[in-house]
């Protein structure tokens, strides 16, 4: 395991700040700097609506980096609207992408995607919907399969 110390050769306040970092890792004391796959679900959670978007994840936080988090429900309300907006056809070629996108960026880590693996399982689920995109789901499974191995 590695810290923000060990990357940035101190406690950096862009890293503290970036779009892609899980919410919980804001306050990590000095002592608890060990990462773990939920913080890295959160981050590719944020790598997924780059992709869907071509934008930044919305901020998790109410206002600014206190402790206070966004409801799952605030925020899924918000990423689907971000999608909708920035790319109508994978909005309307399956909704499930919006689930997806949201089991890796949830808020509180306690509702997040534990492993990639579930992703995948929840991208394998929406696979054979009639209102999938087949093309599009099955790239998104290479690559998780890709990570995965």
């Amino acid at each position: 395991a590695w810290s923000l110390e060990q990357v940035f050769g101190r406690r950096s306040d862009m890293a503290k700040s970036h779009a892609y970092l899980a919410p919980e890792r804001y306050f990590v004391s000095e002592r608890k700097t060990r990462w773990y796959a939920s913080a890295d679900i959160y981050s590719m959670g944020g790598v997924l609506f780059y992709l869907a978007t071509g934008q930044e994840p919305p901020s998790p936080w109410e206002s600014k980096p206190d402790g206070r988090l966004k409801s799952n429900r605030t925020l899924k309300h918000e990423v689907a609207e971000i999608i909708k907006n920035a790319n109508i056809d994978l909005f309307r070629s399956n909704i499930g992408v919006i689930d997806i996108i949201m089991s890796c960026l949830c808020p509180n880590i306690d509702y997040r995607a534990k492993h990639a693996s579930v992703v995948l399982e929840t991208i394998e689920a929406f696979e054979d919907s009639p209102t999938t995109n087949s093309d599009r789901s099955h790239a998104i499974k290479a690559e998780f399969e890709r990570i995965r191995d």
